[in-house]
């Protein structure tokens, strides 16, 4: 009888809180943030905003609240230079932002957002069709519209998603699979069916909890008036963004079965990443790095 494969085993909180000691002779900083699948995208991105830091190892501590904990946990008094990173969600809309040293929340939702690069998305469709002249892709594919177009498509589900969190309602959200929200046919684009059955979805729990329905008018209601008011760079999340044009490039640029995980690394290693800049900044002032 053949032998069962073996796990991978994963770290105790003992373990990451060992490693991260360690590496800290090694760093000149050392970075937190809150997802594993996140650790390649920031690898890239504190490379080229601090190049003269020495960063051998990022420490993904498995959520945002194990990362604000880390941070508040006066063991780690001993690790002197420390930079965690957090997703910005909807946690300012929702007066939740975590004031603490050293820690830094993204301006835009997530660190996808930063990845929402036409010239990345020019490469990709490129790699998939060689014989493709850059010009033409530029031109046919238009890419900062297409990145436009779907950001703002994705409004209205993220205002429920918002409405969701805000009101503490029992039901998936941003944490849902895009496509689920996407034409079966046509995954870069939304269907509005599947987005007003969402809708109904939320409106059932409200009632059942005496709260207020979303009406037919996303935009009427009047809870979401600061959600509106934001850019949507700010209150829609790229990781969305970046799977429907994925479905886009895959469909129309010979893309193949390359992974959601193997496209947004490969974006992230062709885009220019300098909607990071104003992030980077600010985490050079708070550990005094010279330009």
């Amino acid at each position: 009888m053949a032998a069962k494969p073996q796990s991978v085993p994963e770290r105790s909180e003992a373990g990451r809180a060992a490693l991260d000691i360690f590496y800290s002779g090694y760093n000149d900083v050392n970075f937190y943030v809150e997802d594993e699948r996140q650790e390649n995208f920031y690898f890239q991105i504190f490379q080229r905003h601090f190049p003269n830091v020495r960063i051998e190892r990022i420490f993904p501590l498995s959520g945002k609240k194990s990362v604000i904990a880390h941070s508040k946990d006066p063991d780690n008094d001993s690790i002197r230079k420390r930079i965690y990173l957090l997703d910005k969600d909807f946690d300012d809309l929702l007066g939740e932002n975590e004031e603490a040293e050293s820690v830094f929340y993204l301006e835009k939702f997530c660190i996808e957002n930063y990845l929402l690069d036409q010239c990345a998305f020019t490469e990709l469709a490129i790699e998939g069709n060689p014989k493709l002249q850059r010009k033409d892709v530029e031109k046919s594919a238009a890419f900062a519209g297409i990145i436009d177009t779907t950001r703002e498509s994705l409004r209205e589900l993220f205002a429920i998603f918002y409405l969701v969190q805000r009101e503490g309602l029992p039901i998936k959200n941003c944490n849902e699979s895009p496509e689920k929200f996407c034409k079966p046919r046509s995954l870069w684009e939304v269907d509005p069916g599947l987005l007003e059955s969402y809708r109904l979805k939320f409106n059932e729990h409200a009632l059942e909890m005496g709260l207020a329905p979303v009406p037919a008018n996303i935009k009427s209601d009047a809870r979401l008036s600061e959600f509106w008011s934001r850019n949507a760079d700010e209150v829609v999340s790229g990781k969305f963004v970046l799977h429907m044009i994925f479905h886009y490039l895959k469909k129309n640029y010979s893309m193949g079965s390359a992974s959601f995980s193997s496209l947004a690394y490969r974006t992230c290693k062709s885009s220019e990443l300098q909607l990071f800049a104003p992030v980077a900044q600010r985490i050079k002032v708070h550990l005094a790095i010279p330009e």
